[in-house]
């Protein structure tokens, strides 16, 4: 697909609330692991060559990153979407030969999933979505793709009391559901389910560059289930939860499956621009 090409990487930085800091022309390198599971996805970023003024901005408490990568092709609009958002967690700058290389450990709600708390009781007639939502507005995350969860209605009230991770591991138990954040959203969806979003076809000529068959790793008494795992040209809109259409005449897949994983690898200068994913 001639368009993928022109790497584009944008970083934003700055206190929630606040317009903060783009970066856009020095170089950027990231690594980006996401996962359908309740812990925080996590990752590391790069930049070179930043000012006194830009290195203590970053190491400032309580920072917020949104990063975003894509290509401009050859003067078409340009592919930009949003590929992590979350927390700074700790950053170390370094020199390496001529340049100044400041790198930061990032983390999607993980302040939140580790630090808030609920202590509230709901009287009878309660229901899960309520709580739900009470819950995404104290972890301060919007609602994103939620599919599959029942009107269930606590008759007999329900105290949610400690920390919001735990409560929602109870409640999405309850009905055989995935929660996860994704890009600062609260995601719920059956387990191997999928959002509404369009399929993304993935070829050869849409930036498919590897595809295969694998079983899962097993874990406890589960049984080994079949995965496809693939490696593409980096494509924003191949997230967690999403449709993909997998055709891979090498190896004779032609199927839609639902990301699990995804690994974001990206440099705006040289090296890797890719995505590599598991799917079932």
């Amino acid at each position: 697909m001639t368009f993928l090409f022109n790497r584009i990487i944008e970083l934003q930085i700055g206190k929630a609330g606040e317009e903060g800091k783009i970066f856009r022309n020095l170089r950027i390198e990231f690594e980006v692991d996401k996962h359908r599971e309740s812990t925080s996805n996590s990752g590391s970023i790069s930049i070179y060559n930043l000012n006194k003024e830009s290195r203590n901005l970053i190491n400032d408490e309580g920072q917020k990153y949104q990063l975003r990568a894509g290509y401009a092709g050859f003067g078409q609009t340009p592919i930009l979407g949003v590929l992590s958002l979350g927390d700074v967690l700790g950053a170390e700058t370094v020199r390496r030969g001529p340049d100044i290389i400041t790198k930061f450990r990032i983390g999607e709600a993980t302040k939140a999933l580790a630090e808030k708390t609920l202590d509230k009781s709901y009287g009878e007639g309660a229901t899960i979505k309520n709580i739900i939502n009470d819950m995404a507005s104290e972890l301060e995350v919007a609602k994103g793709a939620i599919k599959g969860l029942k009107d269930l209605v606590f008759n007999s009230g329900y105290s949610a009391t400690g920390k919001i991770k735990d409560r929602l591991d109870e409640l999405a138990k309850k009905q055989d559901l995935e929660w996860s954040i994704q890009n600062g959203e609260l995601q719920i969806l059956p387990k191997d389910g999928s959002t509404d979003e369009e399929a993304i076809l993935l070829t050869k000529d849409t930036g498919l560059l590897k595809a295969y068959k694998s079983k899962s790793e097993k874990t406890g008494s589960s049984e080994l289930k079949d995965i496809t795992k693939f490696e593409a040209l980096l494509n924003p809109d191949i997230k967690i939860g999403r449709l993909v259409h997998i055709v891979s005449k090498i190896n004779d897949i032609d199927e839609f499956v639902t990301v699990r994983r995804i690994k974001y690898m990206g440099d705006n200068k040289d090296g890797s621009f890719k995505c590599i994913g598991e799917a079932s």
